[in-house]
C-alpha cells in the first residue's frame, strides 16, 4: 500500500525535476566514473552512499573542505547496507577455528574503527571508536544511534530489486511520468 500511494508519485517527481541538472551521458555511466565527475570538479552533486568517498579521499579530498556529504533531501534517514562475510560449513575443527578466529579479528573494535576510516564507511560495532571520523560518517552515526534508518534497496530480495531497478531505470531513461512510473512499479511488484 505504501508503494501505491501519493508519495512514491512525489518521489518520481522529485527524480523527474533533477533531469535538467544531468547531462546527456548519464545513461550507462557507472556511479565510479559519476563520481570522479564531481572529484574533478565537472559535476556538481551526485546522490550516492558513503561508499562514493573513498574516491574523494583517494584524490586527497578532505571532507568539510573539499566535498560534503548530506541526507537526501526531503529524508531524515539514512539507507544502510552491510558488507558480509560469510564462511563454508566445514567439518575440520582446524578450520573452523580459523574461521572463529578470522571473524573474531574482523569485528575486533579497533579494527572497525580502523578499516571504517580507511573504508569511508562505518563500523560495524556500536561501541567502535568514532573519534577522527569526517562530519560524513557523525551525520550517518546521529542518525543511526536515534534510529533513523532504512535498509538501502540492495539488501531487498532480488524480485523487488529487478522490478525497482527496471522501473526507474525506464523511468529516467525516457518521458514516463511519475504516475505511470508508479503504476509500472506496482503492476511489477504485483506480479511477484
Amino acid at each position: 500500500k505504501t508503494i501505491d500511494s501519493d508519495d512514491t508519485t512525489r518521489v518520481f517527481a522529485g527524480m523527474r525535476a533533477l533531469e535538467p541538472y544531468t547531462d546527456l551521458g548519464k545513461a550507462g555511466r557507472g556511479w565510479g566514473d559519476t563520481n570522479n565527475l564531481v572529484i574533478t570538479g565537472k559535476a556538481a552533486f551526485f546522490f550516492m552512499g558513503d561508499w562514493a568517498k573513498g574516491g574523494f579521499l583517494q584524490a586527497q579530498k578532505k571532507p568539510g573542505v573539499d566535498f560534503s556529504c548530506q541526507i537526501s533531501p526531503g529524508s531524515r534517514m539514512v539507507l544502510t547496507a552491510v558488507d558480509g562475510f560469510a564462511f563454508p560449513k566445514s567439518s575440520s575443527s582446524s578450520e573452523r577455528a580459523n574461521q572463529s578466529s578470522l571473524a573474531s579479528a574482523m569485528m575486533n573494535r579497533d579494527v572497525q574503527t580502523k578499516a571504517a576510516l580507511i573504508k569511508g564507511a562505518l563500523p560495524a560495532r556500536k561501541d567502535a571508536s568514532t573519534e577522527g571520523f569526517d562530519h560524513c560518517s557523525q551525520n550517518a552515526l546521529a542518525l543511526l544511534s536515534g534510529g533513523s534508518a532504512a535498509l538501502h534497496w540492495n539488501v531487498r530480495e532480488s524480485g523487488f530489486k529487478g522490478v525497482l531497478k527496471e522501473v526507474v531505470s525506464q523511468f529516467w531513461n525516457s518521458d514516463m511520468s511519475p504516475d505511470q512510473a508508479r503504476k509500472a512499479l506496482v503492476d511489477g511488484l504485483n506480479q511477484l
